[in-house]
């Protein structure tokens, strides 16, 4: 293990190098705590949980970590839930984290099932925002559009209102940090995403866990598990959420109102008001 580190804001930038790959993350200290990882979501990044990180560092040793290809980790030659697992698995060997609860949002969410499926010793709960073992066709759909229609900006106040103009329902502040550290100048002065091109425009090799052996994993899972929903969401339809709770006895859902897929944007208050109190509780020990 490689590692080096600076602290920014309230975190402690950090990187280590996992499965031949550089990787970027965060560490809000309090080691003494019980750990607690932060996984983001498609495009997405380490930084976009700041808020949550600072509501929960008190009781938890929070860390977020950017996935392969996102944030300011390496860009990689495969992508996918095979790889992402694996470089989760070894992150949590590599820093020793036991007892750990995972939260993951959208493709973070998928990577946090996936390892605690098979990973089960290592965890102690976790909490999956918007995403289930299969998704809706329709939310898929507009995302693929989304992150194909542009990735070049004169400014951030421009990345930022177009972004907006996509969300509109996002909280302004939450939003905006997403943007700012998500986005690069590039030589002429204008912008564009953090995260891998190949991402962006569907060049990338991927290996993918199939929906239904998600959904056996799924079942497979034994520890204490929250399924946060937006209301809005067209990734996890209420009638996906509801065959999750069918077939997954330690599992219990949450649906927070006036929220799409994008929790921590939409409603960030809530979402953290939410799992703060769930990882608190007695029946998530």
């Amino acid at each position: 293990m490689t590692k080096h580190e600076h602290r920014t804001g309230e975190g402690v930038s950090t990187s280590v190098t996992l499965n031949g790959l550089r990787f970027h993350y965060l560490d809000w200290g309090n080691e003494e705590a019980p750990p607690l990882l932060l996984l983001h979501g498609f495009t997405g990044h380490a930084r976009h949980w700041e808020y949550v990180a600072g509501e929960l560092r008190s009781r938890f040793h929070v860390l977020a970590l950017d996935q392969r290809g996102h944030g300011d980790s390496e860009w990689a030659p495969l992508y996918g839930s095979g790889p992402m697992v694996d470089d989760l698995a070894a992150f949590v060997d590599t820093l020793g984290l036991e007892g750990l609860s995972l939260v993951g949002m959208s493709m973070g969410g998928i990577n946090g099932l996936l390892y605690t499926a098979t990973h089960g010793d290592q965890v102690s709960r976790l909490v999956l925002g918007d995403i289930g073992p299969e998704v809706a066709p329709a939310g898929v759909e507009r995302i693929r559009t989304q992150v194909a229609s542009r990735d070049t900006f004169e400014s951030i106040d421009d990345a930022f209102e177009f972004q907006r103009a996509n969300n509109p329902r996002a909280t302004p502040w939450a939003l905006r940090k997403r943007v700012e550290h998500n986005l690069v100048e590039l030589p002429d002065g204008t912008f564009t995403w953090k995260y891998d091109r190949a991402l962006r425009d569907g060049s990338a090799s991927r290996v993918d866990t199939p929906p239904g052996e998600q959904w056996e994993r799924w079942r497979e899972i034994a520890v204490p598990t929250l399924v946060v929903r937006g209301a809005e969401s067209d990734i996890l339809s209420a009638e996906i959420a509801q065959r999750m709770l069918d077939e997954q006895p330690n599992a219990e859902l949450v649906t927070i109102d006036d929220a799409g897929h994008t929790l921590t944007l939409d409603q960030p208050e809530a979402f953290v008001a939410v799992v703060g109190a769930w990882l608190g509780s007695p029946t998530s020990r």
